[in-house]
């Protein structure tokens, strides 16, 4: 058991960076980007593509992460320019992007086999820290020191994009960003270039998704262009389950939900695995984003109209 639960934290701290990319796009502009489910996919396959040819996993990540920063500047410029339809842009650049990454892999997917990877830094990390690259035991019960290591370096990342965050969403460029989201309009009379919020939000999304694309195709050993398959139907549950925990409340506390989600979301799913419940894991994505979407309405009007009754009495 806390083998599973070790193996999910370092899955949610990976797919974090994907929570807070998705959480930017569906809270600040109001619409679910599609581009992610490409964009992820290009993190991976353009990390894989460097590595593949020499370069060390940190610089190659970091420029999978720009190349997802790309895929979402086409997006935008799709937006803000041609004035297509903000879903419509996004599923004709992930649909473009299927076959951009196809090309630039090579082919459908390439495991890494002697490639240096940030997997190789997480074994020689575990042998540093606990003098094994196996298995460590706390009470009886095994887990991998490599997948411990990916918890603490994944989770550092994911504490370090939370900071940079809060700070920056505080900053003037920021609150503009927000605001252009939220009230276009009122943006535009305090002398907002909305455009350009539309463009840097879009860009930084998807330069997180490809961020957790980069890292999650170093923790499974293998990069491959369906990697991002359902990736926006997943950070969506992310985000509501991070919604449902923290409610409305300041930005950061919503940035950090949205964080909180993904790690709870992981660990119930692997404990549902264990338990042999579930194994149709972007199932129960799509379901738990369907109730999250559905339920609360339903409450609300539920209540509203008992309290009249209550009211009377």
């Amino acid at each position: 058991m806390i083998s599973a639960a070790v193996s999910a934290l370092a899955q949610g701290f990976i797919l974090a960076p994907l929570a807070l990319g998705v959480f930017l796009s569906y809270r600040i502009l109001r619409f679910p980007d599609l581009t992610v489910d490409g964009s992820f996919g290009t993190g991976a396959v353009v990390a894989a593509a460097l590595m593949i040819g020499g370069m060390n996993p940190a610089s190659a990540t970091l420029l999978g992460m720009i190349g997802g920063g790309i895929a979402g500047l086409c997006t935008a410029l799709l937006v803000t320019r041609l004035g297509i339809q903000k879903l419509l842009a996004g599923i004709l650049v992930m649909t473009a992007l299927y076959n951009i990454n196809a090309h630039i892999l090579g082919g459908g997917s390439y495991p890494f086999i002697d490639e240096v990877t940030l997997s190789t830094y997480a074994e020689a990390a575990a042998r540093a820290l606990f003098d094994t690259d196996r298995m460590l035991v706390f009470l009886g019960m095994p887990f991998s020191s490599q997948n411990l290591v990916w918890v603490l370096f994944a989770g550092a990342v994911s504490v370090v994009l939370l900071v940079l965050l809060t700070v920056f969403f505080r900053t003037r460029f920021g609150l503009a960003m927000r605001a252009a989201g939220g009230n276009p309009s009122a943006a535009r009379a305090v002398g907002a270039n909305v455009s350009t919020m539309v463009v840097s939000t879009l860009v930084l999304s998807n330069a997180l998704a490809a961020l957790s694309g980069a890292m999650f195709a170093q923790f499974f050993h293998a990069a491959a262009i369906t990697d991002g398959t359902g990736m926006l139907v997943m950070g969506l549950a992310y985000v509501l389950v991070g919604a449902a925990l923290f409610g409305q409340r300041s930005f950061a506390l919503r940035l950090l939900g949205a964080v909180v989600g993904t790690l709870l979301y992981h660990l119930i799913i692997a404990a549902l695995v264990q338990s042999g419940e579930v194994r149709d894991l972007k199932l129960v994505a799509a379901v738990v984003v369907l109730l999250a979407l559905t339920l609360p309405p339903f409450v609300r009007k539920m209540l509203s109209r008992r309290m009249p009754k209550e009211a009377v009495r």
